[in-house]
């Protein structure tokens, strides 16, 4: 497990965004350009609520699964994950914790891999690029390890404390099984000593078994 901690002149987060990285399109075309199905997402290829991390105070609830990707930005990998051959569900609890599922049905097995390594890429990097544009901030990140399943999974958390502000811990799970992948991403304010390490790997793996 690596875990690096750093303060830079540059930066100021909010609470619901861990911040932005900016890519190219030539991974999200690749991925999305011949989507294998135009039938609606199925709600048994996403996460039930008993298989997110537990929450000490709360109970989980779900959103419907919806076509294509959320409204809201997707803190590391906007501008990454393609709109085609995507569905996502969102989840949450009555205090600040929350949760989101995002399903990607790519054209093929390389167009996947090739997007579950720019996800990890992305993931592993979130903390340095969001730092960059923020002021003050301070962020560090941890790689929580790879997970045994699928065809490939691994797991990082980020932790991002705007200045005068709440600090903020996501974890962020990238796994693939054929020409499917998935991301999970948990979230609440807290530090990287909050991360639900094992908690969550156990909800990566219930996600990949969900795809076969």
């Amino acid at each position: 497990m690596r875990r690096t901690t750093a303060r830079w002149t540059a930066g100021l987060g909010t609470a619901a965004a861990i911040g932005a990285l900016t890519v190219g399109t030539t991974l999200q075309a690749q991925a999305g350009q011949q989507p294998p199905s135009a039938t609606a997402p199925s709600p048994a290829d996403f996460l039930a609520v008993d298989e997110l991390p537990p929450h000490a105070h709360s109970d989980w609830y779900a959103g419907e699964v919806a076509p294509g990707l959320p409204e809201a930005p997707l803190d590391c990998f906007d501008g990454l994950v393609p709109a085609t051959g995507a569905s996502h569900r969102d989840y949450w609890t009555e205090l600040d914790t929350s949760a989101r599922q995002i399903v990607v049905r790519a054209a093929d097995t390389t167009a996947a891999a090739d997007l579950a390594a720019a996800l990890e890429s992305a993931a592993a990097g979130c903390a340095a690029d969001w730092l960059r544009g923020e002021p003050g901030a301070v962020a560090g990140w941890d790689d929580l390890g790879a997970v045994d399943a699928g065809e490939s999974a691994h797991a990082y958390a980020v932790h991002t404390a705007p200045p005068q502000a709440g600090t903020n811990i996501a974890v962020h799970g990238i796994g693939r099984t054929g020409a499917t992948v998935t991301l999970v991403s948990w979230g609440q304010m807290g530090t990287l000593a909050d991360a639900p390490a094992a908690a969550f790997a156990e909800t990566l793996t219930d996600a990949l078994g969900r795809l076969g």
